[in-house]
């Protein structure tokens, strides 16, 4: 069945001792058929085991593919290790036990300066859809990249971008490039056939500037390009949200920044014209006011008899 439940077992945990795998994440046949001459280049490089770690779906797909017709990179040196027999030399020993302890120690930091070069030389991964400015950017490797590429274009097609990264080489994984993939986004999604293993890494090239938004499926479920189309919309709800509300607090805190000592003045000149017309509509007021009429009381309707008779 189509999975992705083995990265975590392919890149941090591929048995007991201090020691890491080369493992590459093709997402085609043809792909696959390129890392695989790739990964002999470099097992013979480094001495190293490399993996590449694919799923139900690349092995059982049918796709073109073309064999390059000479071989890929320079033949195998055997140098001072290989074990090509012991014929006109001396018996050669690979060995990677060492019971003295100081010994052992010097080996894993040797061990540990090639799996350094590595990480400096043997990242690759790929960019897609990152030309433009986007707003959220999918993690995802495999197959399942190619069903978010499907996603991502029909959504390019309603005028939505979006960009992916996808790790071709998951160790050493492109901590750097998927950070500055990140950098330019306001959301991440990761989307993997799992429960959640990839992401971990995801997490750790963010270094927690940004939340690492999941959507996965297990057991041999495949996501349909549909299911992630709206994962993606309902990630970049939040964001269409945030601008709106900033969009409005803009608005309104507009006039007290840009106005700034002018506003204060507007407002004295305001008061000012304000007392002003005051006084003047009172002064008009009190030429032409009438005098208040008395309360009609007993001794009142007796002064006002009194001034008629006279």
């Amino acid at each position: 069945l189509p999975a992705q439940g083995d990265y975590m077992q392919a890149t941090k945990g591929p048995g007991h001792g201090d020691f890491k795998l080369l493992v590459l994440a093709p997402a085609s046949v043809q792909e696959a058929v390129d890392l695989v001459l790739l990964a002999f280049d470099l097992a013979e490089k480094y001495r190293n085991p490399v993996m590449v770690i694919g799923d139900g779906m690349i092995g059982q797909m049918m796709e073109p593919v073309e064999f390059p017709i000479e071989g890929v990179g320079p033949p195998l040196d055997p140098g001072d290790w290989a074990l090509t027999g012991c014929k006109d030399r001396a018996p050669r020993v690979v060995n990677s036990l060492f019971l003295d302890a100081e010994e052992l120690h010097q080996h894993n930091v040797k061990l540990k300066e090639k799996y350094d070069r590595m990480a400096r030389e043997e990242t690759r991964w790929e960019l897609y859809n990152c030309e433009k400015p986007y707003d959220l950017v999918v993690a995802a490797y495999g197959t399942v990249s190619r069903i978010c590429k499907t996603a991502i274009d029909e959504l390019s097609e309603e005028g939505i971008n979006v960009g992916l990264f996808r790790p071709i080489s998951v160790f050493p994984f492109p901590y750097k490039e998927c950070r500055e993939a990140m950098d330019r986004a306001k959301k991440v999604l990761t989307v993997e056939m799992s429960m959640g293993q990839m992401i971990y890494d995801v997490q750790l090239a963010a270094e927690g500037t940004k939340r690492i938004d999941f959507f996965g499926k297990a057991g041999g479920v495949v996501p349909s390009p549909d299911e992630v189309k709206a994962e993606i919309m309902k990630a970049l709800e939040g964001v269409s949200k945030k601008r709106r509300s900033s969009a409005k607090k803009t608005k309104s805190s507009a006039p007290s920044k840009a106005g700034g000592k002018s506003a204060k003045v507007s407002k004295k000149a305001s008061k000012k014209a304000t007392k002003k017309a005051t006084k003047k509509a009172t002064k008009k007021v009190g030429s032409k006011e009438k005098p208040k009429a008395r309360k009609k009381t007993k001794k009142n309707k007796a002064a006002d008899k009194a001034g008629r008779k006279r």
